[in-house]
């Protein structure tokens, strides 16, 4: 789904946006003091879509996986994830910090998420980016999301991080 405009989301995890930023810019050994995923949800959503409330978690991915040939069964071409759906051990953590996590409760807002421990994990374990997953207890929250291709730039995802360098020694 690399050439959409929207990436979707569903609380019983059949759809699960993976999403994966450059922090080559963050020296090795800084520390994360704040990192945030802002994620815009269009407005005009049709109901098969958007059924709000929508409660996720944000977990980090430890595969690596390339937006072209990443899928529901496999990361790369030839890499099948362990579990469909980047769901497996290998392929994510299975436990997410308690303040990293997003609620959609309507259309034309940004959603902030805190993923600070995920980009501190980039830092010193490489970057494989994140995968946000729906909270079952909300089991018909649906939505969708502008992507990194979507039409107005200025609402497509992005991760802002505020990052102290390390000291010298």
């Amino acid at each position: 789904h690399i050439h959409q405009s929207w990436v979707y989301l569903r609380a019983d995890s059949l759809l699960v946006p993976l999403f994966k930023f450059d922090t080559s810019a963050i020296q090795a050994g800084s520390s994360i003091v704040l990192a945030e995923l802002s994620l815009y949800v269009p407005i005009g959503q049709a109901s098969d879509v958007f059924n709000p409330p929508l409660r996720f978690e944000a977990y980090c991915v430890k595969k690596d996986w390339a937006a072209s040939q990443a899928s529901w069964y496999q990361a790369t071409a030839g890499n099948a994830w362990e579990a469909s759906g980047c769901q497996g051990p290998s392929d994510r953590c299975l436990s997410y910090a308690p303040e990293e996590i997003g609620e959609v409760t309507g259309e034309g807002q940004w959603i902030r998420v805190p993923v600070t421990s995920i980009v501190q994990g980039w830092i010193s374990e490489g970057n494989h980016g994140l995968i946000l997953v729906g909270d079952r207890y909300y089991p018909t929250g649906k939505s969708a999301f502008y992507s990194s291709r979507g039409p107005n730039t200025l609402l497509r995802p992005f991760l802002n991080v505020t990052w102290r360098v390390p000291t010298p020694t």
